[in-house]
């Protein structure tokens, strides 16, 4: 191309010059022109062909998006399979190779189970963006989750198929019911294998007393009253028990004894079997040890097995049964069934019954003897109160030690050797299953090192035998569903004696995912249901309205879960982390140095991180920085002492239950904590919060996402003095504002519908003056729980009858300024009061008047204490028709209406004490002559207890020799 026209010849003035200049601008102008056209069009096809490669890309990607989607699908419905595996592989566990093989499956259940959980908060982000067209956010994922051709989900995917086939492949789906080897679980008998029983006299006379056997029982005098009873039962025996349906048990009697294992049930029933006056009292006795399973059939062989070989040969069920029903027809029987679990009660108790079919016919005295570690099955069987039988006291249990480490040589006792015997013994917790593990132990060596070694030893520690008290408590766990053994074992990363609450463990189950969803149930009352099958089955205590595990059972939850929970007790305990811990307590009272904490975040699949360790320095924001920025599948976190949430806490995307607490001093939450879409619950004590998240408090313009945190579901605020607002997510069912003098009522809950709020507890609220400003109706339709403590200023409660619908439980404690005049709630079931103020009518807690109790048709239990000034409730039981318990104490109170308790046909339980006031329970007469005749038709009581009562009655229930005890009924 000419740029620009021949020139010819030469410049010979300025006006040529000028010309060429305006030629030469000429040209440059058009190929600028041209030029620009070109790179226009240039530009333009660059740009549609980028866009034609990004829709293309994208296109692509949200195809691999939903084969991921697909993918992940099939990976969750492997899961439930893959459970059931787990729990048969479970029973074999003690096998080195299926534990090798179950541990590497337990780790690529956990990784599945967080990958899909990581999905989901992806789910959950596009729902609470409010963008539910965009693919965005499931690309994000599919880009963490894959690199070049490798896929996470289906790698995960391929290693639960391998390891699933490598067990199956070992038979485990062979097996028609779980079951321990013989070698694990030994059979049990009626000949005791201990030469002395200690300790248990009262015991012995306790069953014996139960199994109707007479002080004296002569073999002459017994026929004599058997024929007798024959004679007079004739009439009420059906002759063929097949024919009739009806599966009431009315000739004998069932009598459970309950406890821990290794306490000694099975001993107690062996030397009930083989007492003398047991054995002259029945024509027959029966041993079975149930064990594996409660068959039927099998159990039905082995009683016919203990008087006649040839009858158990038979194989069908009818005719087994026809043969026991017509050797027992006329028997007096003992029936022993040794160790019964739960499954002795499925197909809703069917099982139970029919193996009862064939004893309907006994002679009129039988018993059935059941031991059990569960309280389900003695609540279940029982026809007389369950004996509940603990550990040995005291010099009986040391006695016992002595025998089990020196046998009949234990008279003499080096007294070095006894001090630290003694200080053994309270770490058995009275087991006699315990102090024979521990007795061997000691036989090895008879010298004061090796029992010091012993001493500072943990138990779980030691190398265990097949009649030890791990593998038996072992079993106790092993016979949990999976659900249940992943809750307790879980347990293991608190400390012993650790006081367990109900509602925060159920919270934090159902944070890690334990608790399995079941239909509209809600979920929480699944997790409660949990807790109540371990309290049970006897792996929890109630120990002062808390909860508590034995230490030997908390020896076995750390024994099952060593390769997953771990807790930090020195500093020198970091270096014994197993590298697949997933749950992390840190307890030490020591210091602890920055660079160990920081060298937590190599534990990458840490679901669990409780810190309860007061870390003041300042090094500490790092430590959480890093935490938060490679512990990323941590669902629940508790932290005592911390300075500030760092901004990177927004990347645990799996954090359900978040706990801070005491020491930590921040005032606020960072921006990024909106994006835990899954935070479920948020407790904050004592600490310097000036706000929360926009999730909690709309008032807060500064926050842009307000209801991200919809899941949040328990909120608890104690001692946070300087927070003045807040609002909830509509989800929320419990919360707990204590200690927030400052908050103002009006934004205490706004413009939601809180129609899933069950729990409320209003503690040390000091300016709290109307529980109705702060609760207005539309907020309380579901409400159940409503504990008021210590408001100093609060005045006014509600007193409609529609205010609380669903209410059933209310505590009213140190709040003396109220002065409502009553509170009407006809789904009431518990009413606790204790210095209530002027709650009801003129109460005071100086001058009550009940006029409130007796509307409350569904009430089971009532407390009134610290109400001084009470002098009578004559007039206000009214209409208590479920009442169960009555406790009063601390009053001053006059007189009883006996006229009215002798009406409550469920009451259980009263209890007065410290009313020193007390004259009369009757107006005239003689307190032991009217005893009979005031207590006939209280025929569910079971327990009256009266302590420091002073007055005339006081000294009528001395001359009957009852004043300051308490009595079972």
């Amino acid at each position: 191309m000419d740029i620009l026209p021949p020139t010819i010849g030469v410049i010979s003035g300025i006006n040529e010059c000028v010309s060429l200049f305006q030629q030469v601008r000429s040209a440059v102008s058009s190929v600028r022109s041209r030029w620009n056209a070109t790179n226009m069009q240039s530009h333009q096809e660059d740009v549609e062909l980028h866009s034609r490669s990004d829709s293309q890309e994208q296109a692509l990607q949200e195809d691999e998006v939903l084969q991921l989607q697909s993918d992940l699908r099939d990976l969750r419905d492997t899961l439930p399979v893959v459970y059931s595996l787990i729990d048969l592989a479970e029973w074999r566990n003690h096998e080195q190779c299926v534990a090798k093989l179950l541990e590497k499956l337990k780790d690529a259940v956990y990784e599945a189970e967080d990958l899909i959980d990581e999905f989901a908060w992806y789910e959950l982000k596009v729902s609470a963006e409010g963008n539910a067209t965009s693919v965005q956010p499931y690309i994000d994922f599919f880009r963490s989750v894959t690199r070049g051709r490798f896929n996470k989900v289906t790698d995960i995917h391929k290693r639960l198929t391998n390891r699933s086939g490598d067990l199956k492949d070992m038979g485990l789906l062979r097996q028609v019911s779980p079951r321990f080897d013989k070698a694990v679980r030994p059979e049990t008998s009626s000949f005791p294998t201990e030469t002395k029983i200690f300790g248990r006299e009262e015991e012995v006379k306790q069953v014996i007393k139960c199994l109707g056997v007479p002080a004296k029982c002569g073999r002459t005098n017994s026929k004599r009253k058997r024929r007798s009873a024959i004679v007079e039962s004739a009439s009420n025996q059906v002759n063929n028990i097949h024919g009739n349906n009806e599966t009431i048990i009315t000739n004998f009697s069932v009598l459970p004894i309950v406890g821990l294992g290794g306490v000694g049930k099975t001993t107690l029933a062996q030397n009930i079997c083989n007492h003398p006056q047991v054995k002259s009292h029945f024509d027959l006795i029966i041993w079975i040890c149930v064990s594996d399973d409660f068959d039927v059939k099998r159990l039905t062989k082995e009683a016919i097995q203990s008087y006649s070989e040839r009858d158990a040969v038979k194989d069908n069920l009818n005719s087994l049964q026809n043969s026991l029903a017509i050797k027992l027809k006329t028997k007096r029987l003992l029936l022993v069934l040794d160790d019964m679990w739960d499954d002795a009660l499925k197909k809703n108790g069917q099982c139970w019954e029919r193996f009862c079919v064939p004893l309907k016919n006994v002679l009129h005295g039988s018993m059935i003897l059941v031991t059990t570690r569960s309280q389900n099955v003695a609540d279940r069987v029982h026809t007389m109160d369950p004996i509940k039988l603990e550990g040995l006291k005291d010099d009986v249990f040391w006695d016992f030690f002595k025998h089990s480490v020196f046998g009949l040589n234990s008279s003499q006792v080096e007294p070095e050797l006894e001090r630290i015997g003694r200080n053994i013994l309270p770490k058995l917790m009275g087991s006699p299953l315990a102090a024979k593990t521990v007795g061997r132990l000691l036989q090895i060596s008879i010298d004061t090192t090796h029992w010091e070694n012993i001493l500072n030893s943990e138990l779980w520690d030691l190398e265990q035998e097949e009649t030890d008290i791990l593998p038996a408590l072992r079993l106790s766990y092993i016979y949990l569903p999976l659900h249940l053994k992943r809750c307790f074992s879980f347990c293991a990363v608190y400390p012993k004696d650790y006081k367990f609450q109900k509602q925060s463990l159920a919270e934090i189950w159902i944070a890690e995912g334990f608790v399995e969803p079941r239909g509209d149930i809600p979920i929480e009352n699944i997790g409660h249901r949990y807790f109540d099958d371990l309290v049970n089955r006897s792996f929890f205590e109630k120990h002062r309205g808390t909860y508590v595990i034995h230490d030997l059972l908390h020896d076995m939850a750390q024994l099952v879960s060593k390769d997953e929970c771990f807790t930090i007790k020195v500093q020198s305990d970091f270096q014994k982390i197993p590298p697949s811990v997933r749950h992390l307590s840190i307890l030490s009272s020591t210091k602890i140095d920055r660079d160990s904490l920081l060298s937590l975040s190599r534990y990458k699949k840490l679901r669990t991180l409780l810190c309860n360790k007061s870390i003041r320095s300042m090094a500490l924001a790092s430590v959480m920085d890093r935490w938060c920025t490679e512990l990323l599948c941590i669902r629940v976190f508790l932290c005592t002492s911390m300075r500030e949430f760092p901004e990177s806490i927004s990347n645990l995307k799996h954090l359900r239950y978040l706990e801070v607490s005491w020491s930590c001093t921040f005032n606020s939450f960072p921006s990024g904590f909106c994006n835990l879409y899954n935070l479920q619950a948020l407790y904050a004590k004592n600490c310097k919060l000036e706000c929360l998240p926009s999730d909690l408090s709309e008032s807060l313009p500064s926050w842009s996402h307000p209801q991200n945190m919809r899941n949040l579901k328990s909120l608890s605020l104690y001692g946070c003095n300087s927070l003045k607002a807040i609002s909830v997510s509509r989800n929320l069912q419990h919360i707990n504002p204590n200690e927030m003098p400052e908050v103002v009522a009006d934004n205490m809950l706004v413009d939601n519908s809180f129609s899933s709020l069950v729990d409320v507890v209003i503690e040390k609220c000091e300016n709290l003056a109307s529980l109705e400003q702060f609760l207005p109706p539309a907020f309380v339709p579901a409400i159940k729980r409503l504990p008021i403590i210590d408001c100093e200023s609060l005045e006014l409660i509600p007193t409609k009858t529609w205010y609380f619908p669903s209410l059933e439980e209310l505590k009213v404690c140190n709040c003396p300024k109220i002065t409502s005049q009553c509170l009407l709630a006809l789904s009431l079931k518990i009413l606790g009061l204790d210095n209530p103020g002027n709650l009801g009518g003129d109460i005071k807690c100086s001058s009550l008047s009940l006029s409130i109790i007796g509307k409350f048709p569904l009430l089971t239990h009532l407390t009134i204490e610290f109400c001084h000034n009470l002098h009578t409730v004559d007039d206000h039981f009214l209409y208590l028709p479920a009442i169960q318990s009555i406790r009063i104490t601390c009053c001053n109170l006059l007189s009883l209406p006996t006229q009215r308790l002798g009406g409550f046909p469920f009451l259980k339980y009263l209890d007065i004490s410290w009313c020193s006031g007390l004259e009369w329970l009757w107006n005239s007469g003689n307190f032991s002559a009217l005893i009979p005749s005031y207590l006939e038709n209280l025929t569910s009581l079971k327990s009256l207890e009266m302590d420091q009562i002073t007055g005339e009655m006081g000294q009528e229930t001395q001359d009957a020799g009852l004043k300051g005890s308490g009595a079972d009924c």
